[in-house]
């Protein structure tokens, strides 16, 4: 797993039950509560401690210029303008086309 502890975070963003970070490099970390998939490290579980877990979904070339988190579900935009969300979608809240979680980044 790639690490967060040594990278300098430009960018945060708090959910209620999880948070998002960008790094100076335009890589994305989050860390917290995972049970609807908030995480998008491509699992739903939680294991209790605090790591920062490398998001998932999103080519290595996409610079994420910026992030937000919702109660237990984000979004992230990149630098060419691509919007991708993930975690709990059970109103269909990520713009994905049904009420399915999310474990892992998807396009919008």
């Amino acid at each position: 797993m790639n690490s967060a502890n040594d990278q300098s975070i430009r960018k945060i963003s708090a959910g209620e039950n999880h948070n998002a970070y960008i790094t100076e490099e335009s890589r994305v970390f989050t860390s917290g509560s995972n049970i609807f998939g908030q995480l998008g490290n491509g699992d739903e579980e939680t294991k209790g401690d605090v790591v920062y877990y490398p998001l998932k979904g999103i080519e290595r070339t996409k610079l994420i210029v910026q992030i937000s988190c919702g109660s237990d579900h984000s979004f992230a935009l990149s630098n060419t303008g691509d919007v991708y969300s993930w975690g709990l979608n059970f109103k269909g809240q990520l713009g994905l086309g049904d009420v399915e979680n999310w474990n892992e980044a998807t396009l919008v």
